[in-house]
């Protein structure tokens, strides 16, 4: 969304997909949440569902454990926060 580039990101010593950006094509990107800071125990995964037209706010899913249900969350992209 404008020059802000959105993706879960895993690595490969990774368990868990991490919801990152970055500024323009190449940028390096910038982890936003990591679902490990959530809950230490691994419990909790997160998802990107939708980013707005400007790219400063975003919904993403939370899932606990293995569960079927994801609660959304709206997060403000330059805070860094819910």
């Amino acid at each position: 969304r404008g020059e802000r580039f959105f993706l879960n990101r895993r690595l490969a010593p990774e368990d868990l997909p991490i919801l990152c950006r970055s500024e323009g094509v190449g940028g390096e990107p910038q982890v936003l949440i990591d679902p490990v800071s959530i809950a230490s125990d691994k419990s909790k995964t997160v998802s990107l569902y939708e980013v707005s037209e400007d790219g400063k706010r975003l919904v993403y899913g939370l899932r606990v454990g293995g569960e079927d249900e994801v609660s959304l969350r709206f997060f403000d992209v330059d805070t860094k926060k819910d």
